[in-house]
């Protein structure tokens, strides 16, 4: 499993948001499959609250898996690393 960025636009800004995928062979080739949607948030308000509620979401979404331990904190170290995730990352 892996974890994959998309962006969309909206009048509000742009909304940035996880997908947990896994690769799967389709006739021969390599294609990602859409596991879950750990959760998402507003690239122009990562506000402290909102990071918050985004990760009460990632561990509410990634509980209904029911993952071995490894594999959800190998999950959540991989959504750590965009910045505006981390509770620590300051606002720009």
């Amino acid at each position: 499993m892996h974890i994959r960025w998309n962006k969309n636009w909206t009048n509000k800004g742009d909304y940035i948001y996880a997908i947990l995928a896994e690769n799967r062979e389709v006739e021969g080739k390599i294609r990602p499959k859409t596991i879950k949607y750990p959760g998402g948030l507003r690239e122009n308000h990562p506000s402290p609250y909102r990071r918050i509620r985004f990760w009460e979401k990632v561990e509410k979404n990634l509980s209904e898996l029911e993952l071995p331990p490894e594999m959800m904190e190998k999950i959540i170290i991989r959504l750590k690393i965009y910045p505006y995730f981390s509770l620590t990352a300051s606002h720009k």
